[in-house]
């Protein structure tokens, strides 16, 4: 399912990855905040605090729902980014990358797919020449392929959804006091995953832009020796 039909020229992202970076801090922010206020809710049990709390859901709602857009936007470009640095081994096209997040159920094993993918693609030892390998493997940091970050933070995304959908059906069915509290608690619990998952989010899509760069770097400087190689002799 990789773009085969046209090569697209590298674009730095690291304008979205600043953008995104800044927008996952502030959703950080403002879940401590929700976290806070859902404690004070738990201890003072005020309908002042509890209405503050709510809009408060709603401001985080916002912020998450604009970070997931950047982040698409992110990944789009760095798939794209991927083909013109030569990487020809996708699993995934760029439009089949983002449409997969918006499938139920399958959803829950792509997403951490397709980001394992460009991990692993974004490689910057991988493709190119023999010759360049040998010329520079003593100057070149080395790189892995595989990540446990991965799997953390979609874990802690998977756990975090359970939780608040746990939170959502105490919310819905409160009759007391004790209903309240165990609702205020499973939803602080499932803030206190979300915000772990994005810290964990944060470092993976700041490691994975230096290393989508280092690979054009590499890539343009083999491509350069390839087409001087021929000249020397």
């Amino acid at each position: 399912m990789a773009d085969i039909k046209s090569i697209p020229a590298f674009s730095s992202s690291h304008l979205v990855t600043t953008l995104l970076t800044g927008l996952l801090v502030v959703c950080v922010l403002i879940d401590l905040i929700t976290i806070a206020l859902g404690y004070s809710r738990v201890v003072f049990l005020s309908s002042v605090l509890t209405g503050t709390a709510d809009n408060d859901r709603t401001a985080l709602i916002t912020a998450h729902l604009i970070s997931g857009v950047v982040f698409l936007i992110w990944l789009y470009r760095a798939r794209r980014n991927l083909l013109a640095v030569g990487s020809r081994a996708q699993r995934y096209s760029s439009p089949w990358a983002i449409g997969l997040f918006f499938v139920p159920l399958l959803n829950l094993y792509y997403v951490y797919d397709v980001v394992t993918d460009l991990w692993k693609q974004s490689n910057p030892d991988v493709g190119l020449s023999d010759a360049f390998l040998k010329e520079h493997a003593s100057r070149l940091e080395q790189y892995s392929s595989k990540t446990a970050l991965i799997g953390l933070w979609w874990g802690f995304v998977i756990a975090s959804v359970v939780m608040a959908r746990i939170s959502g059906t105490f919310a819905s069915h409160v009759t007391d006091i004790p209903d309240l509290i165990s609702e205020s608690w499973i939803g602080m619990i499932s803030d206190a995953l979300r915000i772990v998952g994005t810290i964990i989010l944060i470092v993976l899509v700041n490691r994975m832009d230096m290393r989508l760069e280092e690979k054009h770097k590499r890539h343009t400087l083999d491509a350069a020796t390839q087409q001087v190689a021929p000249l020397m002799n």
